[in-house]
């Protein structure tokens, strides 16, 4: 039905006709109506719009607070959706803040997974706090925390395996060591045994050397230490057995004392006897040997401490009379108290120490296990100095005289070097 036929039956029905009111103000009054009807579709559409708007960004809200995937998605969707129906959007604000912090959090994210699923524990607990309170749910803690379990799962893992791994080399290590004092035992060498209890001591010397100097106290722990030096018939069991390498006697890499200088050349057979000290061996054939036997080197401060009787004030093993061949085997009436040579171990008794130990002067130079240093630097507790570059030996040897046969005498040279003046003896921690 038109607008105009319903104005006419209003103004019938009110008694005042059309023909009243004119053509022209029916028009008029037809076409106000169809404005007003415009303004209140319009009005209506606009009102159904922001019905929709705050449906749409409820649903996004519940989206985004959910944790769900894709909420970075949906934030955009609904900016760009109401963006284009080009009506005020007064969450539009929000909605551009939420997925900032979302972008924001995926960048963390990224900067931290690795460390957290490598096991850094630091780097997930700050992951974690630093979006604890954030307005968007932090969809990666569940990931981030299931990594660092996997983590912790791969180093206790890693651990039981290394226990295994390192009980399995222990029980290695013992079967060697056994099989090794059973084949020394075999053949009468096994080594003896000295023990020495703890105690203290001043080490240096005020008299001696710059490198003896200062002197000072070192506190010890009691240890065992060889009777005797490593034998020949000793170390070639352990090269019998495959573990240690022939000494360098043939390949004349060892230095010979020729009475006037060193010269590498093939150690004599008169150094070779069964019960010579061994020599021409390395810092490192000692050491190998050493844990074969399930002993070690002796520490610098062990060997001066056994070397005093004990860690007495005194000048040699056997007190504080000079060194002559009554005592050790040296230059004294010429090299190796004119044999030239080392002697069997043990030849020398009235050298001993108080406890027993032969040979802590003269016959060979010994191995000790620390690197050469200043004492300025060195431990003060009995235990080996774990910097340098050179290794340390002590004792004097059967071609040096008196004055390198002192206790406190030291010197230092390259590990990997030998002389036929050089071998060494083994020490043991006590239980």
């Amino acid at each position: 039905m038109s607008s105009r036929f319903t104005l006419m039956t209003v103004t019938a029905l009110m008694g005042l006709g059309g023909a009243a009111w004119g053509e022209d103000k029916l028009d008029a009054l037809e076409a106000e109506i169809e404005q007003i009807k415009v303004r209140q579709d319009v009005e209506t559409d606009y009102i159904r719009l922001l019905f929709d708007l705050e449906t749409d960004w409820q649903a996004t809200r519940v989206w985004v607070a959910s944790g769900r995937g894709g909420a970075k998605g949906a934030l955009t969707t609904f900016i760009e959706r109401w963006q284009a129906k080009k009506i005020p959007n007064r969450h539009e604000a929000e909605a551009t803040r939420l997925r900032a912090q979302i972008e924001a959090l995926e960048a963390a994210w990224r900067a931290n997974r690795g460390a957290i699923e490598s096991g850094n524990e630091d780097a997930l607990r700050g992951f974690l706090a630093a979006w604890a309170n954030a307005e968007v749910p932090n969809v990666y803690a569940q990931e981030a925390q299931l990594l660092a379990s996997q983590a912790a799962w791969r180093r206790e893992r890693a651990a039981r395996d290394a226990q295994l791994e390192a009980r399995d080399a222990q029980l290695k290590m013992r079967d060697a060591q056994f099989d090794a004092q059973l084949r020394l035992l075999e053949v009468g060498a096994a080594p003896l045994w000295i023990t020495l209890p703890g105690g203290s001591f001043q080490m240096g010397s005020n008299t001696g050397d710059s490198n003896e100097k200062p002197v000072h106290e070192v506190q010890l722990k009691g240890f065992m230490m060889s009777k005797t030096e490593v034998t020949v018939k000793q170390y070639q069991v352990c090269v019998s057995a495959g573990v240690c390498s022939q000494p360098h006697w043939d390949d004349k890499t060892c230095f010979i004392w020729t009475g006037a200088n060193w010269s590498q050349d093939r150690l004599p057979d008169s150094f070779r006897g069964e019960q010579d000290p061994v020599v021409c061996v390395d810092w490192n054939q000692a050491q190998a040997f050493a844990t074969w036997v399930g002993a070690r080197l002796p520490t610098e401060a062990e060997w001066e401490y056994a070397a005093r009787s004990g860690g007495k004030d005194q000048a040699h093993p056997w007190g504080d009379a000079q060194a002559t061949c009554r005592y050790a085997v040296m230059h004294d009436g010429g090299n190796g108290c004119g044999q030239n040579q080392t002697w069997s171990v043990c030849s020398k008794p009235q050298g001993n120490t108080e406890q027993g130990l032969c040979d802590m002067s003269g016959n060979a130079w010994e191995w000790v296990a620390d690197y050469y240093g200043s004492y300025d630097s060195t431990p003060r507790d009995g235990t080996e100095h774990l910097l340098g570059s050179f290794r340390v030996f002590r004792g004097g040897g059967w071609n040096r005289g008196a004055s390198f046969l002192r206790a406190a005498y030291r010197a230092g040279i390259d590990p990997s070097n030998r002389y036929n003046a050089l071998g060494f003896r083994l020490a043991r921690s006590l239980p």
